[in-house]
C-alpha cells in the first residue's frame, strides 16, 4: 500500500528513545558477563541499536505496467474513471526500512509517497497518456525527494552513532563499577556469598 514517507514520527525523538532503550538494556545483561567482558557487552549493544541509513539502488530499478481504471474528477459530481496505465517501479534498497517513515529535522511539507517492503520501495504512478518523458520526470522527482529526505536524516543518524556509543559505554562502566563495589563490600563482610555455595 502506498503511503506518505517521512511523516509517521519524529526522527530525533526516535533516536533519543533508541539511546534510552540501549542504556536500559545494560541493566539486563548478566552481571558476571558484564564484569568480565565489558567491552564485548558495549560492542554487542551498540551493534544491536545502531541504524543503517537506507541506500537506494537506482541501477537495479525495474518497472511493470498494466491497464487500469484511473479515477478523475470530471464535470459531473463524484468520481469518474478513464482507461489508463498503472506503472509500478521497484527500487531495491539496503538499510533500515523504519527510517523511511521518520521525519528528519529538515523535511518537505509534501512528502514523497511509496510502498516500503523489507528490501524495496515501490512507486505507483497512473497515467492516461503515454508520455514516457513526463513519467520519467515524475519517477526521478520522487526518487530525488526521497534522496533529499534521506540525506537530511543521515546528518542526524551520523550524530546518533557516537552518542549511542558514549551513552552505552558510560552505562556499562557505571554498572561494572557498582557491581565491583558490591562484590568488594561482600568480601569485606567476611560472610560467604550464597551464590558460591
Amino acid at each position: 500500500m502506498t503511503l506518505s514517507l517521512f511523516c509517521r514520527g519524529d526522527l530525533h525523538d526516535f533516536l533519543e528513545e533508541r539511546k534510552r532503550q540501549a542504556v536500559c538494556e545494560v541493566g539486563s545483561v548478566d552481571a558476571d558477563t558484564l564484569v568480565s567482558n565489558a567491552e564485548d557487552v558495549c560492542r554487542a549493544l551498540v551493534g544491536k541499536f545502531k541504524l543503517e541509513l537506507p541506500v537506494l539502488n537506482r541501477e537495479a530499478m525495474q518497472a511493470s505496467c498494466k491497464e487500469a481504471d484511473i479515477p478523475f474528477v470530471g464535470r459531473r459530481p463524484g468520481v469518474s474513471y478513464a482507461k489508463g496505465t498503472r506503472v509500478t517501479v521497484t527500487i531495491p534498497f539496503t538499510g533500515d526500512q523504519e527510517l523511511f517513515y521518520l521525519r528528519p529535522s529538515q523535511f518537505s511539507l509534501a512528502p514523497p509517497e511509496a510502498e516500503v517492503t523489507a528490501s524495496e520501495l515501490r512507486l505507483t504512478l497512473e497515467t492516461t497518456t503515454h508520455d514516457d518523458k513526463e513519467l520519467r520526470r515524475e519517477i526521478e522527482g520522487t526518487l530525488d525527494a526521497i534522496g533529499l529526505h534521506l540525506a537530511n536524516a543521515k546528518e542526524q543518524v551520523d550524530r546518533f552513532h557516537p552518542e549511542l556509543e558514549r551513552e552505552v559505554e558510560g552505562a556499562v562502566i557505571a554498572r561494572k563499577k557498582r557491581l565491583l563495589e558490591q562484590r568488594g563490600m561482600m568480601e569485606r563482610l567476611g560472610i560467604p556469598d550464597e551464590r558460591s555455595s
